[in-house]
């Protein structure tokens, strides 16, 4: 069984349970010890941290998987100690970080209304694939999330007015 600890694309998830039992538990689940006792794969993401206390009561543990970039969060040496194999993505999101240097460029060279107020996840997640596609990288000439804020034309127009042309 591989223990899906943080949120994964719904894709890649589908792929992973095509090819074995898949359980997500969060580590603040009270079922998650549960959980991990019986699992030989781990995946997290940022906020897991896999250290000694949480081997120790993972038993039938294989492999660690980061899925993302660099391992901080992960103690190699304890699942080394341990005979756990640690696998991470390198290079998994530079189609991001190229977006994300590119975005910060042209708004140094054409700023775009700061966004008034927090977001919850899922309208988050709503505006970035308006924004982004469905594949996750910037279609055509959008940019940000201001192209499809569900916001009426009129008041998109009045923020970027105020941004570019303040008073």
């Amino acid at each position: 069984m591989v223990l899906l600890a943080e949120e994964i694309e719904d894709e890649h998830l589908a792929w992973l349970r095509d090819r074995c039992e898949v359980l997500r538990v969060g580590p603040q689940e009270r079922d998650f010890d549960e959980a991990l006792a019986r699992a030989e794969g781990l995946v997290v993401r940022t906020y897991t941290r896999v250290d000694e206390g949480l081997l120790a009561r993972a038993p039938q543990l294989r492999v660690v998987a980061r899925a993302g970039v660099g391992l901080d969060n992960i103690d190699q040496r304890a699942c080394a100690a341990r005979g756990v194999r640690v696998l991470s993505t390198p290079g998994a999101n530079t189609q991001s970080v190229v977006e994300f240097v590119l975005m910060v460029v042209l708004d140094a060279l054409r700023p775009a209304p700061d966004v008034a107020g927090g977001l919850d996840l899922a309208r988050w997640k709503a505006l970035r694939t308006g924004a982004t596609g469905e594949h996750g990288a910037l279609d055509g000439t959008q940019r940000g999330v201001a192209a499809d804020a569900g916001e009426p034309p009129e008041q998109i127009v009045a923020q970027w007015e105020l941004a570019h042309h303040p008073a």
